[in-house]
C-alpha cells in the first residue's frame, strides 16, 4: 500500500467523519430548544458558554408583518402559531394552513437568561435569512436587511450574514422579525441564528469570514498559480483546466456562506450575487470534467463529456436569462446533474486508476470525497440534514490533492527529464567519439587513396617516361642497324658484311640489355616490385658479396679490397634489408666503378657502423671509392637520372646507357637507405 493510497484514505475517512459529525449535531439533545416561543437559558451560565443556537419553536404569525408594540399587553389580540427554526416555510404548517415559500410574515422569540447577567453585553450572529428581514431586540430596530415588503414590487431582497449587539436588560430578551420573499425558492428563517456574549459572537464572526477569507486566497492562489504554467506552456492545456476550476470554487465560496462579495463589493445587489452563485458551478463543474478529459483521454468518453458540457451551457444560459424566482427553482435537478457529473468524472479517475495511469489513485480518491461532500451541500440545502456547508471543505481538499499529485508527476517528469539529459549526454558524447571514430577512419582512408593515387600517378609517370625513353633511346641503335642492314643489301662492300652483321648483332644485344633495364626500373618505380626484408648479419653478407665479385672486378686489371670498420670477427649484430636487392644496388655500383677505373687503378669497398644523422639509431655505411675520372661538378645533380651520361662518359663507354646510377638510387629508397654522390674530376 503506497503513500497515495494512504493519503487518499484519510481524505476519504475525513470527509466520512466531517459528514457524520454534521448527522450528529442534527440531533445533539445537549442544547436548549426553543418550546412555543420561549428559549429558557436561566439555568446556564451563557456568558462561560459563550454562543447558543436559537433553534426550535418561535412564534409565527403568517401573512402579518408585526412591530414589538403589537405584542405589548392591551394591544390586538393575537393567536400564535409556531413553527420550527432553522427551516424555510416551505412543508410547515401554521394554524392547520400550508406554508409557502413565497410570502411574509412576523417571527418572535422570548429569551430568559440569569438575572446576574443584567447589562452584559450580548449580541446576536445572523446568517441565512431569505429574503429580506426586519429585526428588533427588546422593543429597539437594531437591523435591517434589504426591504420587506408584501409583494414582489415592493420588496428588495439582501442576504448575508450580520451581528449585532445589545446590552441584557433584565432576565428577558424578546426577538421579533419581520421576513419576507417573493424572489427566490426559498423564505423563511432558513440557518440558525447564535446568540452569545459579544465577544463569543464577535470570534465567531471573524472566524466564520476569516476561514472564508483564507478559502477564496487559496483557491485564487492555485488558479493564477496554473494560469501561469498554461501561459508558460500553452500545450499543458489541463493547467488551463484546473486553474479554471479553482477560480469558479473561489467564486463560488465567496458568493455563499458569510457571502464576502457584498461585503468586498457593497454595490453588488443580491440578484447579482446568486447567479454568480449559480453559474460559479456550472462553469467550474465543466472545468473539472475537462481536467479530467486533459488528463486521462483514453478513458473519458467523448459523447458523454460533450453531453455534459452541453447541458451545463444551456443552464448556465438559462439562469444568465432568467430571474432567481425562476431557476432557483430548478436546483434540485442542477445539484442531481453537479452530481451525475462528479460521478463521471469518479467513473474516469477509476478505469484510469485501474488502467494504472500515472496519479490516477489519488484523482480517484479525491474526487471520490469531494462527492461525498457535494452530497452533504445536496442534502442540507434540501433540509434534510443540518450539517451545514461542507463543499468548500472537500472542494479544498481535492484542490490539495490534484496538487500534490500534479507535483508528484511534474516531480517524475523533471526526473525523466534529467535522466534523459544524460542519456542524451552520453550519447553525444558517444556520438562525439564514433564521429572521431569514423574521422579517423576516413583519415585513414583518404591517406590511403591518395597514396593509391600517387602510386597510380607514379606508375603512369613511370609508364609515360618508358615509353617517352623507349622511343628515344632506341632510336638511334635502330637507325644504325637499319643503315647496316641496308649496307649489307645494298652490298656497298661485301668484304665488310660480316662486320656489319657483327655490329648489328651487337645493337641487338645493347638493345635487349636497355629493354631489360628499363622494364626492371620502370617496376622498381612504379612499387610493382615486392621487397623481402631478412634479418642479416653484415659482416658475412658482405663478405660473400666480396667474394663472389672480386673475380668480375680484379679481370679488368683493377686492385679491388673490402674494409670493414668497427665490425668483429664474431659479430653478433643483425640488420633488415632485402638481401637480393641491396646486392643488385652494390654490382650497379661496383660494374659502374669498374667501368671508369683503369687497369692499373682501385676500387673500394668500406662498411663501417655509423649512427643516423636524423633519429640517432645505429646504421650501415656501405661506400664505393674508386680511382677513375670522378663526376665533373656540373654533372653531380642529374647523375641519378635515368639516361643521363656525362660528356666524358660518352666519350669514353659509349656502350653505356645511363641506367644503371637511376636504378641504384630506384632500390635504395624502399631498402629504407640514402644514397649520396660524391667525386670531382681528378
Amino acid at each position: 500500500m503506497n503513500i497515495q493510497f494512504i493519503l487518499a484514505m484519510f481524505v476519504v475517512v475525513a470527509a466520512v467523519m466531517v459528514a457524520a459529525g454534521g448527522l450528529i449535531s442534527l440531533y445533539k439533545t445537549d442544547q436548549a430548544t426553543a418550546f412555543q416561543g420561549i428559549l429558557d437559558l436561566s439555568g446556564r451560565n451563557t456568558l462561560e458558554e459563550g454562543s447558543v443556537l436559537l433553534n426550535g419553536q418561535w412564534e409565527f404569525y403568517w401573512n402579518q408583518l408585526l412591530n414589538p408594540a403589537d405584542f405589548e399587553p392591551g394591544h390586538l389580540s393575537l393567536v400564535p402559531a409556531y413553527i420550527q427554526v432553522p427551516r424555510t416555510w416551505q412543508g410547515q404548517r401554521a394554524k392547520g394552513v400550508a406554508l409557502s415559500d413565497q410570502g411574509f410574515g412576523t417571527y418572535r422569540l422570548v429569551i430568559r437568561t440569569p438575572p446576574e447577567n443584567t447589562g452584559k453585553p450580548m449580541g446576536l450572529y445572523v446568517r441565512g435569512v431569505a429574503s429580506a428581514y426586519k429585526l428588533w431586540v427588546n422593543g429597539q430596530l437594531l437591523l435591517e436587511k434589504g426591504v420587506v415588503g408584501t409583494s414582489r414590487s415592493d420588496m428588495r431582497g439582501e442576504e448575508y450574514s450580520r451581528t449585532v449587539f445589545f446590552p441584557l436588560q433584565g432576565n428577558r430578551t424578546e426577538l421579533v422579525m419581520q421576513v419576507s420573499n417573493f424572489i427566490q425558492r426559498k423564505g423563511g428563517l432558513w440557518e440558525p441564528i447564535s446568540f452569545g456574549t459579544a465577544d463569543a459572537i464577535s470570534v465567531e464572526r471573524d472566524r466564520a469570514i476569516a476561514f472564508e477569507a483564507v478559502l477564496t486566497g487559496a483557491f485564487f492562489v492555485v488558479a493564477v498559480y496554473h494560469f501561469g504554467l498554461f501561459l508558460a506552456r500553452r500545450k499543458e492545456r489541463w493547467a488551463l483546466y484546473f486553474g479554471a476550476l479553482s477560480f469558479g470554487i473561489g467564486v463560488r465560496v465567496l458568493t455563499t456562506g458569510d457571502t464576502l462579495l457584498p461585503r468586498l463589493l457593497p454595490e453588488i445587489t443580491w440578484e447579482f450575487s446568486v447567479h454568480l452563485e449559480y453559474l460559479s458551478v456550472c462553469f467550474a463543474v465543466t472545468m473539472l470534467l475537462s481536467f479530467a478529459r486533459s488528463q486521462y483521454p483514453d478513458e473519458t468518453n467523448s459523447r458523454l463529456y460533450r453531453g455534459f458540457v452541453a447541458l451545463f451551457a444551456a443552464y448556465g444560459l438559462f439562469v444568465a436569462t432568467t430571474p432567481a424566482v425562476v431557476y432557483t427553482y430548478t436546483m434540485v435537478s442542477f445539484q442531481l446533474l453537479v452530481l451525475a457529473a462528479i460521478v463521471y468524472v469518479v467513473w474516469i479517475f477509476t478505469l484510469a486508476w485501474r488502467r494504472k495511469r500515472p496519479g490516477s489513485s489519488l484523482n480517484m480518491f479525491a474526487t471520490a470525497a469531494m462527492l461525498l461532500f457535494a452530497l452533504n451541500d445536496v442534502l442540507y440545502y434540501n433540509h434534510m440534514v443540518g450539517s451545514g456547508r461542507l463543499i468548500q471543505f472537500g472542494m479544498l481538499s481535492y484542490i490539495l490533492i490534484e496538487a500534490v499529485s500534479l507535483a508528484r508527476q511534474f516531480s517524475s517528469l523533471f526526473t525523466k527529464t534529467e535522466r534523459l539529459a544524460t542519456e542524451l549526454q552520453e550519447i553525444n558524447e558517444s556520438l562525439e567519439e564514433k564521429v572521431r571514430e569514423r574521422t579517423r577512419a576516413l583519415r585513414m582512408a583518404n591517406e590511403e587513396l591518395e597514396r593509391a593515387n600517387r602510386d597510380l600517378t607514379r606508375m603512369e609517370a613511370a609508364r609515360r617516361h618508358l615509353l617517352s625513353n623507349i622511343s628515344h633511346e632506341l632510336g638511334t641503335p635502330l637507325t644504325m642497324i637499319r643503315g647496316y642492314i641496308k649496307a649489307v643489301l645494298d652490298r656497298i662492300d661485301e668484304t665488310k658484311n660480316e662486320n656489319f652483321l657483327q655490329m648489328t648483332y651487337d645493337k641487338t644485344v645493347l638493345l635487349e640489355r636497355m629493354i631489360r633495364d628499363l622494364l626492371e626500373l620502370s617496376s622498381l618505380e612504379s612499387g610493382r616490385v615486392r621487397f623481402e626484408f631478412q634479418q642479416v648479419k653484415p659482416l658475412s653478407f658482405f663478405r660473400g658479396l666480396f667474394e663472389k665479385y672480386q673475380f668480375v672486378i680484379r679481370e679488368g686489371g683493377a686492385e679491388f679490397q673490402w674494409t670493414f670498420r668497427g665490425w668483429g670477427e664474431s659479430g653478433t649484430d643483425e640488420i633488415s634489408i632485402d638481401p637480393m636487392r641491396m646486392e643488385q644496388a652494390l654490382a650497379n655500383l661496383l660494374l659502374n666503378a669498374k667501368k671508369y677505373t683503369p687497369r692499373d687503378g682501385r676500387i673500394e669497398v668500406i662498411v663501417r657502423k655509423a649512427l643516423d644523422g636524423t633519429t640517432g639509431d645505429p646504421a650501415l655505411l656501405v661506400e664505393v671509392q674508386d680511382s677513375g675520372p670522378g663526376i665533373a661538378e656540373g654533372d653531380l645533380p642529374f647523375v641519378f637520372e635515368r639516361f643521363y651520361r656525362s660528356g666524358e662518359a660518352r666519350k669514353t663507354s659509349p656502350a653505356g646507357m645511363g641506367l644503371g646510377l637511376g636504378s641504384t638510387f630506384t632500390i635504395a629508397l624502399p631498402l629504407r637507405a640514402g644514397l649520396t654522390k660524391a667525386g670531382m674530376t681528378r
